[in-house]
């Protein structure tokens, strides 16, 4: 896939399972579109209306500082479990000249209104990642992954247009178990016939690889973008959720959001 993500018209759907990093890619992705487009030209879209813990409404402070414009819920439902989508998604769709990212909620009920917007996504430039971390529990074998994925596209009745390859452990996580979730996740893409786009790894991993790691954007790993990884493609990501009850790092163990970070 070509770089950068996010062209002018670009609307990417990030779908998955619960706890696939989903919304990690969202925040991540969007920001970096901010760096790399200019502040006010990156939109995010919280269409997340199951998960009340990981949900990038609660970092609207920070990504606006990043220069990323987030959409959230109308106030009225925004801190509930209710399947109504945002009044202001309908207008961004229909506003040229910027990329979007949609963050989606996991499972069924997270993925029904999507088709929805079917329409009028279709007017832009549209990709349907689908996020997969082969140590989730349901995603464990080529035919569980393949069957959550003909699922995704009945219910938001979007086509995958590629696959994201999300092997991680949280703080278990090593080379190792990264590179042996990868070869499942191609295994997977190459009997589905659909390109695996990136893989995406955490900072603190990246920093493990030393010169192999080779950044596509000025910066550092710890920084996250864009990357190659022995000529595989890779974001490296920033956590914001450690676990779901509490952010993150602290914010001195954190770069900024923002171009500097990105």
């Amino acid at each position: 896939m070509s770089q950068p993500f996010g062209g002018p018209e670009q609307v990417t759907f990030l779908i998955g399972g619960l706890g696939a990093g989903k919304t990690e890619l969202a925040l991540n992705l969007s920001v970096w579109n901010a760096s790399q487009l200019g502040p006010g030209q990156a939109h995010l879209l919280d269409l997340d209306i199951i998960n009340p813990f990981f949900r990038v409404r609660r970092l609207r402070a920070d990504l606006e500082a990043a220069g990323v414009v987030l959409v959230t819920p109308d106030a009225r439902v925004q801190n509930g479990d209710v399947p109504a989508l945002p009044a202001r998604v309908w207008g961004t769709f229909e506003q040229p000249g910027f990329p979007i990212v949609c963050d989606v909620g996991g499972g069924e009920l997270g993925l029904r209104p999507l088709a929805r917007l079917t329409d009028l996504a279709g007017k832009r430039p549209v990709q349907v990642l689908c996020v997969i971390n082969p140590y989730r529990p349901g995603f464990q074998t080529p035919e569980q992954m393949v069957a959550a994925m003909r699922r995704y596209s009945e219910l938001s009745a979007l086509t995958i247009t590629h696959l994201v390859a999300n092997p991680h452990l949280a703080a278990e996580t090593t080379p190792d178990v990264f590179w042996s979730g990868l070869e499942r996740l191609r295994a997977v893409a190459e009997r589905v016939q659909v390109p695996l786009a990136f893989a995406m790894m955490s900072d603190t991993l990246a920093a493990t690889f030393g010169d192999r790691l080779v950044m596509s954007t000025a910066g550092t790993a710890r920084a996250g973008g864009f990357a190659t990884l022995d000529g595989m493609p890779v974001f490296v990501i920033r956590r914001f959720w450690e676990d779901p009850w509490h952010l993150g790092r602290k914010e001195e163990d954190a770069p900024p959001l923002g171009p500097t970070g990105a």
